[in-house]
Parts: structure tokens; C-alpha cells; sequence
């Protein structure tokens, strides 16, 4: 009669294979007693009445302590400031969008570009969310500086498939609420301290935007 092929294994097979358990049980059963007879590992998180390094510092919003000596910093995103402004109706539509330059500032070999978008949409609620796309008609937006002095023109910097700017689909805003909309460019090759701005499209140029240093 079939046993099966276990019936038939060696019992010294058997005992060669069942050693390597029991020694695996009797080491892990060492390191527990160890544990609880010696110091507990340290929480790498820190807790009550710890020496964390930020322990020193002033509690935020969430309840995370803030180390007083911290250098970052946060960006300003004050809307409310701009140099120039106009105001665009897409086409077809009644639909409008103010365009604003806040700022064009060089940053070593780079320079930022930061706009103001704000929509006024008639065909959607104040509730409505709006992705930033949608603020030009669904076209892209990718302003071009314009140094007509030295015939050069520079656009948002590229990497692959990847633009340095404002992500178009993530960024949101809703009807009558200004949205920042930011792109890095390579800083002028020539000194100059204007360029001309072209949004997209047949939109008119913001002329002699100054470059900050």
C-alpha cells in the first residue's frame, strides 16, 4: 500500500532537518530574555519628557515641536501684490481671467518667473474648482521672455518630459480666487534689466518686466 513519500524518509533525515528548528526556537527564546532582562531599545520617535533635539523648541499648530533655531524658511505667497495686470476673455466664451506679473527675480543660474491668475467665470459657481489649465482655455501655458536688444528669447526649463513650473493639472483655485502660477528659467545670458512677457496665444505682451537681483 502508498504511504505517501514521508512515511518511507530516513529518521536521521528527519532529525537533520527538524536540529535547524530547534536551535532557530532556542536563540530567538535567548534574544527576548535578553530584551527584557537589559535596557529596552530607544523609540527613534520622540515622546514625552525625551531628549529629542526639537524638544527645546515652540509647539506648532499640530502640536509637533518647532526648533527655534531652524533656518527654513517659507516662500511668500502674497496675491495681492503685482507689478502689471490684464484682463483676457477666452475665446468663445464669456469667461474672463486676470493675468498679473508679481515678480521676475534671478536666483544664481536660474530665474522666477511668479504670476497671479485670477478667474471670472460666468459659466461655473464661485464653489466651482478650477485646475489652473483650464485658465487659459485648456491651451498651455508657457510665457516666453523676450530680450529683443540681444535677439534671444527664453523659455521654461526642460527636462525630458518635465517642465520647471507650477504643476497645471494639480493646481487649483476656485471662481474669483487669485492662484499663484510659478516657471524657472535660465537666468540672462547678457546684462539686462527688462524683458518683454508673452503669456500664449494672441494675448498682448506685458512689456519691460524688470529682472531683480
Amino acid at each position: 500500500m502508498w504511504h505517501g513519500p514521508y512515511l518511507h524518509s530516513n529518521p536521521g533525515d528527519l532529525m537533520k532537518k527538524t536540529w535547524p528548528l530547534i536551535t532557530t526556537a532556542a536563540v530567538a527564546a535567548m534574544l527576548l530574555a535578553g530584551c527584557s532582562a537589559g535596557d529596552s531599545p530607544q523609540s527613534t520617535t520622540g515622546t514625552s519628557g525625551s531628549s529629542s533635539p526639537s524638544s527645546s523648541g515652540t509647539s506648532g499648530d499640530d502640536g509637533q515641536d518647532v526648533a527655534e533655531d531652524s533656518d527654513i524658511g517659507i516662500a511668500e505667497m502674497d496675491t495681492s501684490k503685482v507689478l502689471a495686470e490684464q484682463e483676457y476673455q477666452l475665446p468663445g466664451t464669456k469667461d474672463k481671467v486676470t493675468f498679473g506679473v508679481q515678480s521676475l527675480e534671478v536666483q544664481g543660474e536660474t530665474m522666477k518667473l511668479t504670476l497671479v491668475l485670477t478667474p471670472h467665470f460666468t459659466s461655473v459657481s464661485e464653489s466651482k474648482t478650477l485646475p489652473i489649465y483650464e485658465l487659459t482655455g485648456e491651451g498651455a501655458l508657457d510665457p516666453l521672455l523676450i530680450d529683443r536688444e540681444n535677439l534671444k528669447e527664453y523659455s521654461v526649463i526642460r527636462q525630458l518630459s518635465d517642465l520647471w513650473t507650477v504643476d497645471r493639472l494639480h493646481t487649483k483655485t476656485t471662481n474669483g480666487e487669485p492662484v499663484i502660477w510659478w516657471g524657472m528659467y535660465a537666468a540672462p545670458e547678457d546684462e539686462i534689466d527688462e524683458v518683454d512677457l508673452r503669456l500664449f496665444g494672441d494675448m498682448p505682451e506685458f512689456t519691460k518686466v524688470p529682472i531683480e537681483r
